[in-house]
């Protein structure tokens, strides 16, 4: 007991306040910016409705004319195209799709290539426009949400700052829990009569409580995609192991299929080399058979996709790849989720690569994107934009306390008291917890270390 007289349980909760306090003020702009793009990403159906309609949408007119017919009438406008996927139309009312190489890019250069997409009438073949995928708004809005647009600097950026988002949840699940006799409470029903930190504090942790589950799924699920923790740790032992396919392998994995910024690869097969074609296919009179855009979407139908985009074959010895992902929308039901390679040779199937083949986290993210990304329809959408408006409403409400307990003079942080023992044992918790996130465990050695000499050492039983 320290010479104050308070209680271990009040010091192990002002510790606990105290860094719940910093992860806050840590996290707090990169979850506002979050929220925001977020809101603008979840409407990106409407929005692309209302932006492009006139190359999304055609007027239904008897039979569609065949995918290589629909690329032969592309080749005329534009001849030196370089096709890399196609995408057929996904109702009677829609159009295609084929995404084709920007000038400088295409199918021999390295890393995410470039691309324009072109809208095809599938009745027709008329070039409805072509639309550069990365001036959209949503782009816009995926690269801040992803990298603040500072390529793999944000991408650490956001790592740490996740972690440090799941450190106040726990924290803020224990502030929030009651004690000493109090009943638990959840009420959304602040008294906000009086600007005051009573008010703020009950909008806060009322509205945080309802929000934990849905921003550690949020969190979690996009941790799986960054550099370290994602790409290192969890995709690495949870990706599609390529020995388990009947053909040989190349130097390019999955991911090379991803183009510009967007994803369209499932997150299990990121990492999964891409099998080749086997080179030894001949009919009886010793011809070598050569599979076209036709035979490939004809098969795939027949193998049972409906929603789903076809990857062409990047050189003499590269496959065909038909993927349908919700990942990259073209399905919503991750069951669904399926990968088939083709023999650009024979036309034999070399893989199929399906959800029940994922792992448990292969499995949890195919079915964690399409609710993540607002994709299972209205109410998905209206879900988001709620939680991300609450987001906001978190990060808003924190400031407020703050701005509550700023001094009148000078310029401190002003964070909740500090004790010796219940400060070192709540910091050796919070470095448990971070240490499931390595940029974060790194970040936060940093800031115990600056909080340890800003409280002059924390002398023994003193605050």
């Amino acid at each position: 007991m320290s010479g104050s007289g308070e209680s271990r349980p009040g010091r192990l909760y002002a510790a606990v306040w105290r860094w719940h306090f910093y992860a806050g003020l840590i996290v707090a702009p990169f979850f506002l910016i979050a929220a925001l793009t977020g809101v603008v990403m979840t409407l990106k159906t409407p929005v692309e409705a209302l932006a492009y309609g006139d190359r999304l949408y055609v007027e239904p007119q008897g039979e569609m004319i065949a995918p290589g017919a629909q690329m032969e009438k592309l080749a005329i406008f534009h001849p030196q195209a370089d096709i890399l996927t196609y995408i057929p139309p996904t109702a009677p009312d829609r159009s295609a799709q084929f995404l084709v190489a920007s000038q400088g890019g295409g199918h021999g250069g390295h890393g995410p290539v470039a691309t324009t997409t072109i809208f095809v009438n599938p009745y027709t073949g008329a070039v409805l426009g072509s639309l550069d995928p990365e001036t959209t708004l949503y782009a816009y809005a995926k690269k801040l949400h992803g990298t603040l647009f500072l390529g793999a600097v944000g991408d650490h950026l956001i790592e740490i700052a996740a972690g440090f988002g799941v450190m106040m949840i726990v924290t803020g699940l224990f502030l929030w829990a009651p004690r000493g006799g109090q009943k638990f409470t959840c009420a959304l029903t602040p008294s906000m009569k009086k600007a005051n930190r009573a008010g703020w504090r009950s909008l806060h942790g009322a509205g945080g409580f309802w929000i934990s589950i849905a921003l550690l799924f949020f969190l979690l699920s996009g941790l799986a995609w960054t550099p370290v923790w994602g790409g290192k740790f969890v995709q690495a032992w949870s990706s599609f192991p390529a020995a388990r396919f009947a053909a040989p392998v190349s130097d390019e994995t999955h991911a090379s299929l991803n183009h510009d910024s967007h994803n369209a690869v499932p997150w299990a097969l990121e990492q999964t080399p891409m099998p080749q074609s086997q080179h030894a296919a001949h009919n009886a009179n010793g011809a070598t058979h050569t599979v076209d855009l036709d035979a490939v979407v004809a098969l795939a139908r027949e193998k049972g996709f409906t929603g789903f985009r076809v990857n062409m074959p990047k050189s003499e010895a590269s496959a065909w790849t038909v993927m349908a992902a919700t990942i990259s929308g073209d399905i919503s039901d991750p069951r669904l989720d399926r990968t088939m390679h083709i023999d650009a040779q024979s036309g034999a199937v070399i893989a199929d690569i399906g959800f029940a083949d994922y792992s448990l986290m292969g499995k949890a993210m195919a079915a964690g994107v399409p609710l993540h990304q607002g994709g299972l329809g209205a109410w998905n959408i209206a879900i988001n934009v709620a939680f991300c408006l609450g987001v906001v409403a978190m990060v808003v409400s924190g400031l407020a306390m703050w701005w509550l307990r700023w001094p009148k003079k000078g310029f401190r942080l002003s964070p909740p008291p500090a004790e010796g023992r219940a400060w070192r044992t709540a910091a050796v918790v919070m470095l448990a917890v971070s240490l499931m996130f390595p940029l974060t465990a790194a970040a936060l050695i940093v800031v115990i270390a600056a909080d340890f000499f800003a409280t002059g050492g924390l002398r023994a039983g003193r605050t």
